[in-house]
C-alpha cells in the first residue's frame, strides 16, 4: 500500500499540512532538512504518508515553518491503540506474510483492503492479526484504531454495540460534538478516514451486521477482522481477503512451547511431541500446557501427558485458574453457546464419530435425517469452524471439539438418544459397505447374508466400481473406529459383518497391509464376542490372505491354521475347505522358495537347499488341497472345486521331481475349466483358470496358445465386470505379445492396462506407463507426459511393480454356502 492515497495534499493530514507550511514558505525539502536538521528523504516520506511523524521531528517543523502548533495538534489526535503483542510469537509465517502483503498492496480506488483471520477457537486469531498490525503500523502515519468487539465471551458478558464502538472510535478522533443516530455517526467516521491513512482492527466479531458501520470507504484505510465465523457476505459485499487458520505444525507447536519451557522440550523430546499432539497443536491450547509445566511446581511432561490422555479428563486439564478466557472449555463453549438449537444437536451427535472425518451422508445417519437436510447444518457449524471442511462432501472435527461435543452430548442427550444414535450410523457404515462391495465385485453378492441388500436404512449408492473405490478409500481411517463402535453399543454382528464385507475393497488394495489388518483385526474381536466361530474362521481366512499377498507367510498360515482349527471343532464344515486352500497356498509358497532358494556351501559354491524341504512342502500342499477339493465337491461348490484343481496344477508345476508333471497340471487346469462350463461366466474364477494356462504354457515355449489363454482371460474377466482382472491380464498378454515381437499388440494391451489402473487409482499406472512410452515410437508419441505420472491419490493401489502378481481373488474365498 506504497504511494500517495486520493485526498492527500489537503490540511486533513499531517503529511499534507506540512507540505502546504513548506510550500507556503517557498522552500524546498532539501531547504527544511536543512533548517529542522532531519534527512530530506524522511521528511518526503512524512508528506507523503509513508512514515510516521514523531512528536520532536513535527515540533521542529512548526517552529521552522510558523505551523502555530498545528503540526503538533494533528499528531496529538494521531490514535495509536493497539494492544501489545503476546510475548513469545511464533510460527504462522506464511498465514504472516499474506496478511502483511495485504496490508502493503496498492488499492484500487474506492476499494479498501479489508481482510478477515477466521479459524476456530484458541486458534490464535488475534495474536495474528496484533502481530501483523503491529508489524505494518508505519504505513498508516495517521494511526491504528482498535476495538474488541466482544462477538464471543462468557455468559456475563454482552456484545460491544455497533453504536458504542463507532463513538470509540470518534473520540479517538477528536471528535467532541457526537451525532445522535448511528447513520450519522458513521457519515461522520467515514468523512474524518476518507483523507486519512489508517488502520482499523476490529476483533472479535460475531457478525456481519456488526461490523459493516465500522469499515471505512477511503481505499487509504485497511481494516484487519478476526472472527470465529466466515462473517458471511463480506467478501461479496466489500471485496475482502480471508485467511483461515488451522492447528499449527508440528514443529511450530514445539516453537510455541520452547518459548515457556526453553530446553525441556529437547530433553523430554517425545512427551513433548505427545502433548502438543493432545493439545490438537492449538497455539492456545499448547500455552496453557506449557504454563502448567513451568508453574511454581513443575509437572513433568509425562504427567501431562497422561493427564491429557484421558479424553473426559482433557478440557478440564487444559485450563489456568482464575482466567475464563484460559480455559479451553470456557473458551470452546463461547462458540457453541452462538450455535442454534438444531445445529447444537448435529454437533453433539457427531461426537459419536471418531474416525479421522466424517461425510454428510454419515453425519445424516447419526442424526437420523435426510442428506439434503443435514448439509445446511453442518454447513453452519463450519462457518462457526466447530468442524473443518475438508471437501465439498467431508469435514473433520478437532480432537478438543470432540471432547467438549462428547461431554455436551453426556449431559445435554439422554443416553437412549445417544446410543440411538451410534447404532443407526454402524448400520448405515455396513450397508454402505455392502453396496460398495457388490459394486466392486458382484460375484461376491448373491445368497450369502453378509452381503444381502437390506430394504429399509439409507445407504452409500455408486454408479459404478470407480466410485464405490473412491468412497472407501476415502473411509478407510473410519473403518476401525466404527467396528469398535459397533462393539460398544452392542452390535457385534453389524461389527464383524462390516469387516467381513470390505473384502473386495481389500482384494484391490493389496498393499495396504496395515489398513486391512486394523480392520480384519478388530472384525475378529467381534466374531469372538458375538461367539460366531464361523465368521471368526471366515475373518481369519481373509487376515491369511492379505499376509499372505504381502509375503507374511509364517503369519499368514497361523491365520489360516487357525480358522482350520475353529472349524473342525465347531458344528460346520462351512469355510473348511477355504481355510484348507490357504494351508495349501502358504505350503506352496514355502516349496517354491525352498526350490528356488541356494545357499554358500563350505567350499564356496553355490548349493540347493535341502530338497526333502521342498518336497514336504509339496506333500503337505496336496494334502491340504485334496482335502479342501473333497469338501468343495461335498458341498456342490464347482468354483470352490476348481480353485483346488488349480492350486493341485500349481502343486506339479513346482515339482521338479518325477512327481511333478506339467502334462498334469495342463489336464489339472482344462479340467477346472469344464468343472465351471455351464457356470454363471459372470465371475472371475474362470478367468484365474485361463491366467493359469497362460502362464504354463508361457513357461513351456508355447506362446500362441498362452496368448490364446490370456486372451480368454480377459474376455472372462469382462464378462465378470473385474476390471483390475482385465487390467492384469492384459500386462501379461503384453508381456507374450513382446516375445511374439507384435508390439502393436502390445502397446495396445499396455495402453489399456494403463487407463484401468489409471481410473482405479493403482499406482501400478505409473511404471505400465513408463514401459508404453519407452515401447511407443518418438514419431507418434504424444506430448502428453502423464503416461508417466497418472494422477494417482497418495495411499491409493496396489503392486508398484509391473508382474502379473498372484491376484487376491485366486486366494480362498469363502462362496456364498459357507456364510456364518
Amino acid at each position: 500500500m506504497s504511494g500517495t492515497a486520493p485526498g492527500f495534499g489537503t490540511d486533513a493530514t499531517f503529511g499534507g499540512l506540512l507540505r502546504e507550511l513548506r510550500k507556503a514558505k517557498g522552500w524546498s525539502l532539501r531547504e527544511l532538512a536543512a533548517e529542522v536538521r532531519y534527512d530530506h528523504g524522511y521528511l518526503g516520506k512524512l508528506e507523503r504518508g509513508q512514515k510516521p511523524p514523531t512528536p520532536e521531528a513535527a515540533r521542529a517543523c512548526d517552529r521552522a515553518l510558523n505551523g502555530e502548533g498545528r503540526l503538533l495538534a494533528m499528531l496529538a489526535a494521531r490514535p495509536a491503540q493497539l494492544p501489545p503483542v503476546v510475548s513469545g510469537f511464533v510460527g504462522r509465517s506464511t498465514e504472516l506474510d499474506t496478511i502483511r502483503n495485504v496490508l502493503r498492496r496498492d488499492s484500487p480506488a474506492g476499494a479498501p483492503p479489508v481482510l478477515l483471520v477466521s479459524g476456530p477457537p484458541g486458534s490464535g486469531k488475534t495474536t495474528l492479526a496484533l502481530k501483523a498490525a503491529h508489524d505494518t503500523a508505519a504505513l498508516y502515519p495517521d494511526g491504528q484504531l482498535y476495538v474488541d468487539l466482544r462477538g464471543y465471551g462468557p455468559a456475563t458478558s454482552t456484545p460491544l454495540r455497533t453504536d458504542t464502538a463507532l463513538e470509540e472510535f470518534l473520540r479517538a478522533l477528536d471528535v467532541s460534538h457526537m451525532p445522535r443516530s448511528l447513520a450519522e455517526k458513521t457519515a461522520l467516521y467515514r468523512s474524518i478516514l476518507s483523507h486519512k491513512r489508517m488502520l482499523i482492527v476490529l476483533d472479535n466479531a460475531a457478525d456481519l451486521a456488526s461490523v459493516q458501520p465500522l469499515l471505512p470507504a477511503s481505499s487509504s484505510c485497511a481494516t484487519l477482522l478476526t472472527s470465529r465465523t466466515d462473517l458471511a457476505g463480506l467478501t461479496l459485499r466489500h471485496a475482502g481477503d480471508r485467511i483461515t487458520l488451522g492447528r499449527m505444525s508440528l514443529m511450530e507447536s514445539l516453537a510455541l512451547l520452547r518459548t515457556v519451557l526453553g530446553r525441556r522440550v529437547d530433553r523430554e523430546y517425545s512427551a513433548a511431541r505427545a502433548l502438543v499432539d493432545l493439545c490438537g497443536r492449538l497455539p492456545l491450547a499448547v500455552r496453557i500446557a506449557a504454563q502448567r509445566a513451568a508453574g511454581a511446581l513443575p509437572q513433568p511432561l509425562t504427567d501431562l501427558v497422561n493427564e491429557l490422555g484421558e479424553e473426559h479428563r482433557r478440557l478440564d486439564a487444559l485450563s489456568l485458574a482464575g482466567d475464563e478466557s484460559l480455559a479451553m472449555r470456557a473458551v470452546i463453549s463461547w462458540s457453541y453457546q452462538k450455535l442454534e438449537p438444531e445445529a447444537a444437536v448435529v454437533f453433539r451427535h457427531l461426537a459419536a464419530h471418531r474416525g479421522p472425518d466424517l461425510s454428510v451422508a454419515a453425519a445424516a445417519a447419526l442424526v437420523g435425517a435426510s442428506v439434503r437436510h443435514t448439509r445446511p447444518l453442518l454447513r453452519t457449524l463450519a462457518s462457526h469452524h466447530l468442524i473443518e471442511p475438508i471437501s465439498y462432501d467431508r469435514f473433520r472435527l478437532h480432537d478438543l471439539l470432540r471432547a467438549f461435543a462428547a461431554s455436551h452430548h453426556d449431559q445435554d442427550d439422554v443416553s437412549s438418544s445417544r446410543a440411538d444414535a451410534a447404532v443407526r450410523l454402524v448400520r448405515w457404515y455396513l450397508r454402505s459397505m455392502r453396496q460398495a462391495s457388490q459394486a466392486l465385485a458382484p460375484h461376491t453378492a448373491s445368497g450369502c447374508p453378509a452381503f444381502r441388500d437390506e430394504a429399509l436404512g439409507e445407504h452409500e449408492t455408486f454408479t459404478d466400481d470407480t466410485a464405490a473405490l473412491a468412497w472407501c478409500d476415502a473411509e478407510t481411517g473410519n473403518l476401525v473406529p466404527v467396528i469398535v463402535l459397533a462393539l460398544e453399543v452392542g452390535q457385534a454382528d453389524v461389527a464383524w459383518q462390516l469387516a467381513l464385507a470390505t473384502r473386495p475393497w481389500l482384494d484391490v488394495r493389496q498393499q495396504r497391509i496395515s489398513d486391512a489388518l486394523g480392520i480384519l483385526n478388530a472384525g475378529v474381536s467381534a466374531a469372538r464376542h458375538a461367539h460366531n466361530s464361523a465368521a471368526w474362521a471366515r475373518l481369519e481366512i481373509l487376515r491369511g490372505n492379505v499376509l499372505r499377498v504381502n509375503g507374511e507367510l509364517d503369519t499368514a498360515a497361523h491365520a489360516y491354521t487357525t480358522a482350520v482349527s475353529t472349524l473342525r471343532n465347531s458344528d460346520t464344515t462351512h469355510g473348511l475347505p477355504e481355510a484348507l486352500l490357504g494351508v495349501a497356498l502358504i505350503a506352496l509358497e514355502h516349496a517354491t522358495v525352498a526350490s528356488d532358494t541356494a545357499s554358500v556351501g563350505a567350499n564356496g559354491q553355490s548349493e540347493p537347499l535341502d530338497p526333502d524341504s521342498s518336497s514336504t512342502e509339496l506333500t503337505s500342499a496336496r494334502e491340504a488341497a485334496r482335502e479342501a477339493l473333497r469338501l468343495f465337491l461335498w458341498h456342490d461348490d464347482r468354483r470352490g472345486a476348481a480353485e483346488a484343481m488349480s492350486v493341485l496344477a500349481d502343486s506339479d508345476r513346482v515339482d521338479d521331481s518325477t512327481v511333478g508333471d506339467p502334462d498334469r497340471a495342463h489336464k489339472q487346469l482344462t479340467a477346472a475349466l469344464r468343472m465351471i462350463e455351464n457356470l454363471d461366466r459372470a465371475h472371475p474364477t474362470r478367468g484365474n483358470i485361463h491366467v493359469r494356462l497362460s502362464e504354463l504354457l508361457f513357461s513351456r515355449g508355447e506362446f500362441d496358445a498362452a496368448l490364446q489363454h490370456v486372451r480368454s482371460a480377459v474376455v472372462a474377466y469382462r464378462a465378470a465386470q473385474d476390471r483390475f482382472g482385465v487390467a492384469d491380464a492384459r500386462v501379461r498378454e503384453a508381456e507374450i505379445c513382446q516375445r511374439l515381437g507384435n508390439t502393436t499388440a502390445m502397446r495396445a494391451a499396455l495402453s489399456e492396462a494403463w487407463q484401468l489402473y489409471v481410473e482405479v487409482l493403482d499406482v501400478r499406472a505409473t511404471a505400465i506407463g513408463r514401459r508404453l512410452q519407452a515401447t511407443t515410437p518418438r514419431s507418434v508419441q504424444s506430448t502428453d507426459v502423464s503416461l508417466a505420472e497418472p494422477p494417482l491419490k497418495p495411499g491409493a493401489g496396489g503392486s508398484t511393480g509391473v508382474e502379473l502378481r498372484r491376484r487376491a481373488t485366486d486366494s480362498p474365498s469363502p462362496s456364498a454356502s459357507t456364510c456364518p
